[in-house]
């Protein structure tokens, strides 16, 4: 990590996952002829919620990075958490159609919070739901990504100071 705190490393990992996405977004304009139908300022504005909410998984993930030891337990690390936190949203289907008991995950999910949001600023908004965070879904996108920076960024920092003295 470069710095006093560990910070050099998420703004280069922030920058790989900005290169993914222009990357991601390229194809699929190139590739698949997808086309946003919001206004520039909600393009723009979808962009920014998806590299907020990345920064916020990024801190996450170098959290929980400084307490491994090698490469291999760092991947299964990441998995435990960032798997079921994708499937266990809305990114791939209707939190609608999950088992009553599964729904209340998915639905308060923030992976759920922040498709919902990126949907409806694209101008492709789905079913608003019945709870909060899809019924507000930038709001909720927003929140979930200043509150996971705001407990793990510190936390991170903390573990880093610490394990490097």
């Amino acid at each position: 990590m470069l710095g006093p705190d560990g910070r050099g490393r998420s703004v280069a990992d922030l920058s790989m996952h900005l290169l993914s996405l222009a990357a991601m977004v390229a194809a699929a304009v190139l590739l698949a002829g997808w086309r946003t139908h919001g206004s520039p300022g909600e393009t723009a504005a979808a962009f920014g919620l998806l590299a907020l909410f990345g920064l916020a998984m990024i801190w996450v993930g170098t959290y929980i990075g400084l307490y491994v030891r090698s490469g291999a337990q760092a991947d299964a690390a990441t998995f435990g958490w960032l798997f079921p936190m994708t499937f266990l949203a809305n990114t791939f289907v209707p939190t609608e159609g999950l088992p009553a008991w599964l729904r209340p995950v998915a639905d308060w999910n923030p992976m759920s919070a922040t498709v919902a949001a990126a949907r409806l600023l694209f101008g492709n908004p789905t079913s608003a739901g019945s709870v909060w965070p899809l019924r507000h879904p930038v709001a909720a996108s927003l929140l979930w990504s200043v509150a996971l920076i705001a407990v793990f960024a510190p936390l991170a920092t903390h573990r880093y100071r610490t394990s490097s003295r």
